[in-house]
C-alpha cells in the first residue's frame, strides 16, 4: 500500500499487486481523497525491458468509466500525454546525469 501526493493536500491510496524492483509495477487505486465522477477503478502497470542500448519502458493505464467519461477521450488522452511528457523529461534527466 502506498499513498501518494502533493505535500499538503490529498492524498491518493494506492495499492501495489506486482513489484519486481528496477524491472515491473503495478498496482490499482484503493481510494481518492474526492470521487471522480464515471470513474470506478483505476490501475497502472510500468515495465521496464533493458535494451543493447538502454531499456524499453511500457505504461499502460487502464480506467474503468461509466456515463460521460466513457465519452472523454480528449480529456484523457490530454491528461495521459501530460503525464507522458513530464515522465520522459524524468528519465531524460537521469539519462543526462549518467544514472
Amino acid at each position: 500500500m502506498r499513498k501518494i501526493g502533493p505535500v499538503v493536500g490529498p492524498k491518493v491510496n494506492e495499492h501495489y499487486f506486482l513489484w519486481e524492483e528496477g524491472r515491473r509495477k503495478a498496482f490499482y487505486v484503493t481510494s481518492l481523497p474526492v470521487p471522480i465522477p464515471g470513474i470506478r477503478a483505476f490501475a497502472e502497470d510500468y515495465v521496464v525491458t533493458p535494451t543493447e542500448h538502454g531499456a524499453d519502458f511500457t505504461w499502460a493505464w487502464a480506467i474503468d468509466g461509466t456515463g460521460p467519461i466513457r465519452n472523454a477521450t480528449p480529456a484523457v488522452d490530454a491528461i495521459v500525454g501530460f503525464s507522458m511528457k513530464r515522465t520522459k523529461a524524468y528519465f531524460d534527466k537521469i539519462a543526462a546525469s549518467g544514472g
